[in-house]
């Protein structure tokens, strides 16, 4: 008895070692823009601020093919009286947060391009993520963001202020893709 048991664990352990999924990809390097942490960002006259930054992963995928993995995080504040208070809160002061991730070969060679739209309403935050398939070699991944309407949106009391606009347009990860 002893014995079937052994030799039927023998024969199986194979199989159930095999029906194991394989691992989809292998993060081989994880590198964010600012490295210490986000960059705050302000409209013209500093009524609006976002705390923003944009991270790469370098991975590896099962079949041997490599990609990029980006990602864009952002706060969004406004000032009233003496305090920052979120913005994007709710549907009457809803944001809109348009951007673009941009890759580019280590010699500057533009590869593609991808525009990202969102509306976060309930929410103060805003993420946005996109994959670029790579080879090896040298990369630059560039990512821009502009937030506009929110609270300072709704309650102009000049129709030309644009204090619910603000800019994000200077984020770049370079990486070392093996």
């Amino acid at each position: 008895m002893t014995l079937t048991v052994a030799l039927a664990l023998t024969i199986l352990t194979p199989a159930v070692a095999s029906a194991r999924p394989a691992v989809s990809q292998k993060v081989l390097a994880d590198t964010c823009d600012p490295v210490s942490g986000t960059r705050t960002y302000y409209s013209l006259y500093k009524w609006s601020k976002a705390n923003a930054r944009i991270c790469v992963q370098v991975q590896q995928r099962a079949d041997g093919s490599k990609a990029l993995y980006v990602d864009y995080a952002a706060d969004f504040f406004y000032y009233w009286g003496a305090a920052w208070y979120s913005d994007c809160r709710n549907a009457q002061e809803q944001c809109t947060v348009k951007g673009r991730f941009t890759l580019r070969r280590g010699n500057g060679a533009l590869v593609e391009q991808s525009n990202f739209l969102s509306h976060p309403a309930g929410s103060r935050h805003e993420y946005a993520a996109k994959t670029f398939n790579v080879d090896s070699g040298r990369w630059r991944v560039e990512a821009t963001a502009e937030k506009s309407t929110g609270y300072w949106a709704f309650h102009r009391t000049q129709p030309g202020e644009v204090e619910d606009v603000v800019p994000m347009n200077d984020f770049a990860v370079e990486v070392d893709v093996p």
